[in-house]
């Protein structure tokens, strides 16, 4: 997908990152079950990016977000989805936080019995608070920006995104 604006392009892209590496991690999770994953180069690889990813990487894309894009949408009249969104950032910030340190931990110093368990458990949970939002609204954003409602004007792309992604809210 492909977006005129660099920073819908830019936050798209950090979005499929995001997804991508959530795959990558239910599919060790789902693979390895009880027993530590071997000291293996994708594992260690899995590891670091998710040390990069959910620790600074995350954080920025997260405050970029919070500062630029909610209170333009609040200016707009459109608070209620940077609320909801904010209160997704706030589910994930603490599992991110966590899930990043016990990869670097195990990247550096490999996985125990209850390191894995644990890995496991906050791996997991991530992978389901992750899921959440990118199984919400995607179909929103490509038509907001793509032009798909006939409207070209920036917010009336945006009101579209927000009640779209209101409206797929459990």
């Amino acid at each position: 997908m492909s977006f005129s604006n660099r920073i819908s392009q830019t936050l798209h892209e950090e979005h499929q990152a995001t997804v991508a590496l959530m795959e990558r991690l239910e599919q060790l999770i789902a693979r390895q079950r009880r027993s530590p994953p071997a000291n293996e180069r994708g594992v260690a690889q899995l590891l670091d990016e998710l040390s990069r990813e959910l620790g600074a990487d995350v954080e920025r894309h997260f405050a970029f977000e919070e500062a630029q894009l909610f209170t333009y949408l609040d200016a707009i009249g459109d608070k209620a989805i940077g609320a909801h969104l904010a209160g997704e950032h706030a589910a994930m910030r603490p599992l991110g936080t966590l899930l990043a340190a016990l990869a670097r931990n195990a990247r550096d110093n490999g996985f125990d019995g209850p390191g894995w368990d644990e890995f496991r458990h906050i791996g997991g949970r991530a992978v389901r608070a992750h899921a959440g939002p990118r199984a919400k609204g995607g179909d929103g954003v490509a038509a907001a920006a793509r032009g798909k409602h006939g409207r070209s004007d920036r917010s009336a792309a945006l009101r579209i995104l927000c009640r779209e992604r209101v409206r797929t809210s459990p």
